[in-house]
């Protein structure tokens, strides 16, 4: 007797509307409560329910959904993006995409992916803040740069020059408090990650805070490489033939703020960690700038912390900068 195939609901979400394809058959909904109660009313109770990553729109409907003890995954946007693009795709509309992530979520890739699950309250709102102190640190250099070109026009006794000032003075104070906020939480619940990454040479506190909240779960990582390539470290290779041979390129997908973050202190483990130290003194004397050197020296901050997680040891290859 053959077993019944489970339907997949495939879900393109967006500010105000969300559409939605099981069974050759497409439907609309509002994005609130209203719409996500007649959702569970219209699809089967066994449906197996697939999300791209959208941001926080999506957010609300998941959770719903994973209360209600529906099956449900949310699936890599960059990687929807590039499959759907070699189906040969010329239509790109929200009717399309619910569908299309119903077609990819019987790939056998996405068949193995577990289940989603909702993280701890205080990670949810670690992770939150780490994304507002990434815009406040934005909006904190446009503040900066602007209050230097308008100084280049008028005094600075200038009201002009006082809004820029003010601005820039706001989202420093917001990330100061933001920042111990963010210490709090993940102190609380990550107490032992955060001190064993504390034990390498130049990581601070903001910079533990950041990775453990960005990263949360290292166990889903198998290899550094991958924590790596999520980080946005990987590099891509530009080779084909006896003709091309293109200079390998950083992705750069990934996390963008705790790669700034790692920027500043990658310049302490320069100096202070021996095996980023050795790495960066190799570099420098091949020839290679300043900033590719301290690239490939975050590189290795990011291995040497997925090390020290992995083995629950502190690091013992140097002399610590920041002791616990």
């Amino acid at each position: 007797m053959n077993k019944k195939k489970k339907s997949i609901v495939g879900i393109d979400v967006s500010s105000r509307y969300f559409d939605t394809y099981w069974n050759d058959r497409h439907e609309q909904y509002e994005n609130c409560v209203a719409g996500f109660r007649k959702l569970l009313k219209d699809i089967p109770a066994d449906a197996e329910i697939v999300f791209e990553a959208t941001g926080n729109y999506h957010y609300r409907l998941l959770t719903f959904l994973v209360a209600k003890t529906r099956a449900v995954k949310v699936l890599n946007p960059l990687q929807f993006k590039r499959w759907s693009q070699a189906q040969g795709r010329k239509a790109k509309t929200d009717k399309a995409d619910s569908r299309d992530l119903a077609k990819y979520a019987e790939t056998p890739n996405i068949k193995a992916q577990e289940l989603w699950q909702a993280p701890p309250q205080k990670l949810e709102r670690a992770k939150l803040i780490t994304s507002q102190l990434h815009s406040l640190a934005k909006m904190s250099l446009a503040a900066s740069n602007r209050l230097h070109a308008t100084k280049l026009v008028v005094a600075e006794t200038d009201d002009l020059c006082g809004v820029m000032g003010k601005l820039e003075d706001y989202c420093n104070e917001q990330t100061e408090k933001l920042t111990n906020e963010l210490y709090r939480l993940v102190k609380d619940v990550y107490p032992k990650e955060f001190r064993l990454l504390r034990s390498i040479p130049g990581f601070g506190s903001k910079t533990a805070a950041v990775m453990l909240a960005s990263v949360q779960d290292f166990g889903k990582f198998e290899t550094h490489r991958r924590l790596s390539s999520f980080a946005g470290f990987a590099v891509r290779v530009n080779d084909s033939g006896d003709t091309v041979r293109g200079k390998g390129h950083m992705i750069k997908t990934g996390c963008a703020y705790m790669r700034g973050v790692l920027y500043m202190p990658s310049m302490t483990a320069a100096r202070f960690c021996k095996p980023c130290k050795a790495l960066y003194e190799r570099l420098i004397a091949k020839g290679k700038p300043n900033d590719v050197a301290l690239v490939a020296v975050m590189h290795r901050m990011v291995k040497i912390a997925f090390g020290v997680i992995k083995s629950g040891e502190p690091f013992r290859g140097g002399v610590a900068a920041n002791p616990a």
